[in-house]
């Protein structure tokens, strides 16, 4: 509840929620509670200094007390936190197949499915072949078949211009009530979509979650960070689109839509940016960023590109400062002041390449670039 009134922006009912449960927490100073406890917090809090070690402790805690599920639980925590930390793609693949791994042996089918999407996510990012990564997977499940017993091959979240098996994936999500690993799906193949300029997609996958009750996958709450970046991300993209548009009422009434959108979802992330500015600060330097090169202030929109890389440069959030140079780049080719724009979209394919994007380094270099002359959208 703390987290919900804080992600809402009530800070005095979210701070007296949170003192409250404090106040139980010293009601219940057994080992038992203790790591449930911890586990949870880790679950609907932001990472905060320590929070590694934080995790460790609930985990070590939850396996002293054989419970299992919250033990699981952290790990499956840890290995998301991974992608909001930004690390390597390699190390973050590596983490979630052990996840799987160790998942699938403890029969953990509800966790289990929420942490797959992250891995597709990773190898389509690294640019593994489906078929490859079908053989990738044979070594933790069927690949005819799934752990679930569904029987449908394995999706990946994105082969070329296609969600696969994306219906039987949601279907049985949908029937086995597992809100959490939907809103997963969901959010990986709007992060790919959003890498390869697929904006339509991936507003289209933002919506979706609309649709799934917010006090269930609240308590994602690292994921909802991201979320609601690109949420933000993805409404101020389709703003670019319509920059040329001639006004009509129907498009003024739309680029309203998404203007609020971005705004909203900008107060939500400075609130997370209070407690955890490490990983959430970079993200709000790139949408105020956007926001005043749409309004035209394209000097003042560098200032905070480049805050926000220096931010992620000394935080080793290596995603948002590629991410952050590329954005910048795209704006001054808005402005036409190509000379800037190439410098900065030639640094962020060696950040890119630095994180382990491939797919993403060859975008750029084979569909930003060499579209140069063209009246492309940003």
């Amino acid at each position: 509840m703390a987290s919900y009134l804080y992600i809402s922006g009530d800070l005095e009912r979210g701070s007296l929620c949170e003192h409250i449960g404090n106040e139980m927490d010293n009601l219940f100073q057994d080992k038992k509670c203790r790591g449930i406890k911890l586990a949870l917090s880790n679950m609907l809090l932001l990472p905060r200094d320590g929070f590694p070690e934080q995790l460790k402790v609930a985990y070590r805690l939850c396996n002293d007390v054989a419970k299992n599920e919250f033990a699981m639980l952290s790990t499956v925590i840890s290995v998301t936190d991974l992608y909001a930390a930004g690390v390597p793609l390699n190390q973050t693949a590596e983490a979630t197949k052990g996840a799987y791994q160790l998942l699938r042996t403890r029969n953990q089918q509800y966790l289990l499915f929420l942490v797959r999407p992250f891995y597709q996510m990773a190898l389509n990012l690294l640019g593994v072949e489906v078929s490859t990564a079908a053989q990738s997977e044979s070594s933790i499940s069927h690949a005819s078949s799934s752990a679930d017993g569904s029987g449908h091959r394995r999706p990946y979240v994105l082969q070329g211009s296609v969600i696969a098996n994306e219906e039987q994936e949601i279907l049985y999500l949908k029937q086995t009530k597992n809100l959490k690993a939907e809103f997963a799906f969901y959010l990986c193949q709007a992060m790919l979509c959003m890498y390869l300029h697929r904006f339509a997609l991936c507003r289209e996958a933002i919506e979706k979650c609309y649709d799934l009750p917010t006090a269930e996958v609240m308590v994602m709450t690292p994921l909802f960070v991201q979320w609601c970046f690109l949420d933000a991300m993805s409404a101020i993209c389709c703003l670019w689109e319509q920059s040329e548009s001639i006004v009509t009422k129907d498009i003024a009434k739309m680029k309203k839509k998404y203007a609020d959108i971005a705004q909203q979802c900008l107060a939500r992330l400075e609130v997370y940016s209070r407690s955890s500015p490490q990983l959430v600060e970079s993200k709000v330097l790139i949408i105020r960023a956007e926001l005043q090169a749409l309004s035209g202030n394209i000097d003042g929109a560098m200032d905070l590109f480049k805050n926000a890389m220096e931010h992620a440069e000394g935080y080793d959030v290596t995603s948002d400062r590629a991410f952050a140079c590329e954005r910048a780049g795209l704006a001054l080719r808005a402005c036409h002041r190509e000379d800037e724009a190439l410098d900065y979209l030639e640094d962020c394919m060696s950040f890119y390449r630095e994180y382990g994007a491939l797919v993403k380094v060859n975008h750029v270099k084979g569909n930003v670039i060499p579209g140069w002359d063209q009246n492309n959208t940003i």
